[in-house]
């Protein structure tokens, strides 16, 4: 990573666990240049190295291989909604400073979050993690994060499922007169994750066919044929005077095949 002619912070999962990071807003605290503006829930903007502006984001997410953008045409402002990830079951959180279009699109202009899951494997495991809070003149919220792996067939197939939930009561503002439930947080998401692992000298799943097509003789030629046989021909008989007689060599060759003769018609006029 030192050798990388590019600004990147890479975190690991044991890092992350040391210091509490759990939230994109937890993840502001460690990475430089990187900042949150939080309006509420789903209601995030994400800014690196101090570029933003209204309308598309410009700070990339991806869980791995595959980008999550905010909710584009529903409103004109998507970079404002983008989600808050969990840094839960990771391998590691890259932070790459931008511009990144040439990697990750025109969404990446300030730079990119990689969220690198972590894969399955095929031993049997689990994790969980549950944290509770309290607010004075608020009220009291948890949140409940787990993992486990599954190995289906040994050495073959393997899954992962991660589950995470958070809730948040209400904080602060006035109570009754339908104010009950304002500013208050419950979020519920997780993933799943299949690794098949092919294994040697299995037959194949897709079947494969070719033909080649036979080559027919020209009118009027002789086709050839292997009047010689591949293996050498065996005769077990023997005759009086002790000698081995063999049955005569069949021809193997094809009958002639006819020649139409051609017809030629000319018109004058």
């Amino acid at each position: 990573m030192q050798d990388a002619p590019a600004s990147i912070t890479s975190i690991s999962d044991d890092t992350l666990r040391a210091a509490s990071l759990d939230s994109a807003n937890d993840l502001a605290r460690a990475v430089p240049s990187l900042t949150i503006t939080d309006a509420g829930p789903g209601q995030r903007r994400i800014t690196l190295r101090g570029i933003r502006s209204a309308g598309d984001a410009q700070v990339g997410i991806y869980y791995d291989e595959t980008p999550v953008a905010g909710p584009p045409g529903t409103t004109s402002d998507p970079g404002g909604s983008q989600s808050d990830f969990k840094l839960f079951d990771l391998e590691r959180v890259e932070v790459l400073r931008g511009p990144q279009g040439t990697l990750y699109g025109a969404g990446a202009v300030g730079g990119t979050i990689r969220l690198v899951t972590r894969k399955p494997d095929f031993e049997f495991g689990g994790r969980i993690d549950v944290g509770a809070t309290t607010t004075e003149g608020g009220g009291e919220g948890y949140q409940i994060n787990a993992a486990v792996n599954v190995p289906i067939v040994k050495d073959v197939l393997a899954v992962r499922g991660v589950y995470f939930r958070r809730q948040n009561r209400r904080l602060g503002g006035q109570s009754g007169a339908g104010a009950d439930g304002i500013n208050s947080e419950r979020s519920d998401g997780g993933r799943i994750l299949v690794r098949f692992i092919r294994r040697r000298g299995s037959p194949s799943m897709v079947r494969r066919t070719s033909s080649t097509p036979r080559a027919e003789p020209a009118p009027g030629r002789r086709a050839r044929a292997n009047t010689m046989p591949s293996t050498p021909r065996r005769c077990p008989t023997r005759t009086s005077s002790g000698s081995t007689a063999c049955p005569p060599t069949p021809n193997w060759a094809l009958p002639t095949l006819s020649r139409r003769p051609a017809i030629r018609t000319a018109t004058r006029w």
